[in-house]
């Protein structure tokens, strides 16, 4: 008698088990895309800034050739008026100067792609659409409709981060085009002041 209502019991106990591991396998796979999204969050946020410094140094540097720019015209117009002094060749020194001034006309429309906000407010609401339950319950007991939850959660927080890895793909692609950017504005930069360092010191002799 004892054995029969051991072998009954027997299936309902190994559900309860396969339940139980199982809640613990969705509350263990959750923790570790929360703690993924945790991560997007601050590798976000550190982009966004480190746009914003680009941004600083790429308006600074516009700034620096603006002024080479004028200290050089400045430096021709005194070479004119001293008919008594003659700089050989300097005329055309503009065309040997490798300046590309289509770069200085457009600023720098480096914008982060992602923010802390726009990231938080996407977690709040990860799935837009009703998909229904994520697994088939067979009890209906409170364990399954966490587990419903939990997998429901994940879903969720692993389209938020594909669309945030997406967006922080862009943003780099953009940061870098930004970085080349300034690299040949400064070595622009840098043959215009040493053209107007050569002119001034011819004009000091």
């Amino acid at each position: 008698m004892a054995s029969n209502e051991l072998t009954y019991d027997d299936p309902a106990t190994k559900i309860d088990e396969v339940n139980a591991r199982s809640l613990e396998s969705t509350r263990r796979i959750r923790r570790m895309a929360e703690q993924a999204a945790d991560v997007a969050i601050k590798t976000a946020v550190e982009l966004a800034h480190q746009g914003e410094q680009l941004g600083k140094v790429e308006g600074q540097l516009h700034g620096i050739n603006h002024d080479v720019k004028q200290a050089e015209k400045s430096l021709k117009r005194m070479d004119k008026f001293m008919g008594w002094f003659k700089i050989p060749k300097f005329g055309k020194q503009k065309d040997t100067v490798a300046v590309n001034d289509e770069l200085w006309k457009t600023e720098s429309t480096n914008e982060p792609k992602v923010t802390k906000r726009e990231f938080q407010s996407q977690q709040a609401s990860p799935q837009s659409q009703e998909s229904g339950p994520m697994i088939t319950q067979i009890t209906g007991c409170e364990r399954e409709k966490e587990m419903d939850e939990n997998l429901s959660a994940i879903d969720g927080i692993l389209a938020t981060l594909k669309n945030t890895a997406l967006d922080i793909g862009d943003e780099l692609d953009t940061q870098n085009n930004v970085i080349n950017k300034i690299n040949t504005g400064m070595e622009d930069t840098n043959l215009r002041i040493q053209n107007a360092n050569t002119l001034t010191a011819k004009l000091l002799k």
